[in-house]
């Protein structure tokens, strides 16, 4: 996990925590009895924004507002096969198209957990990253160029997210 984390030097400090995902899996989709799956792609990146007021957490960023704490620290359920962030667990349609294309992760308390706050790599936004880090500094778009057939049964294979940033 990396953390990057910008000052705004009134008292608000905003942490940005980003997660690297290998693979995503597509979603399957079936509108009218023809099946597809839809964004299948290597390398993406996630984040979760926490904002802090005069050092104490206020705000959180991502889909939902934070449910569950563990310590200290908020809970963030990463979809299976997928990226996507929550903060319950359970099904969570992000796209709903008049229920005929319907996109759904899937999230579980069944999963391991990752007590992510004992790894943090953190940096200070405006860095100069060099040596090890300086891939960080990477400004293309990460994974495999996607294409735009659509067959049966084909795995859409789309383009990788651009670089990390605040």
């Amino acid at each position: 996990m990396y953390a990057i984390v910008a000052d705004h030097k009134n008292g608000t400090v905003d942490a940005y925590y980003w997660v690297f995902f290998p693979y995503n899996l597509g979603k399957k989709v079936d509108p009218l009895g023809v099946t597809n799956y839809v964004g299948n792609h290597v390398g993406d990146w996630e984040r979760v924004r926490i904002r802090f007021a005069n050092s104490a957490p206020k705000e959180i960023e991502y889909f939902a507002p934070v449910a569950k704490v563990k310590g200290t620290h908020p809970v963030v359920y990463t979809a299976e096969g997928s990226h996507g962030m929550w903060s319950t667990a359970g099904d969570h349609d992000y796209v709903n198209v008049v229920e005929i294309v319907k996109l759904t992760d899937h999230t579980s308390d069944d999963g391991v957990s990752w007590d992510t706050w004992n790894n943090v790599l953190l940096f200070h936004n405006g860095s100069d990253y060099s040596g090890s880090t300086n891939w960080l500094a990477y400004e293309g778009y990460w994974g495999n160029n996607g294409h735009k057939v659509h067959l049966r049964e084909e795995r859409h294979q789309c383009t990788g997210p651009p670089a990390i940033s605040v």
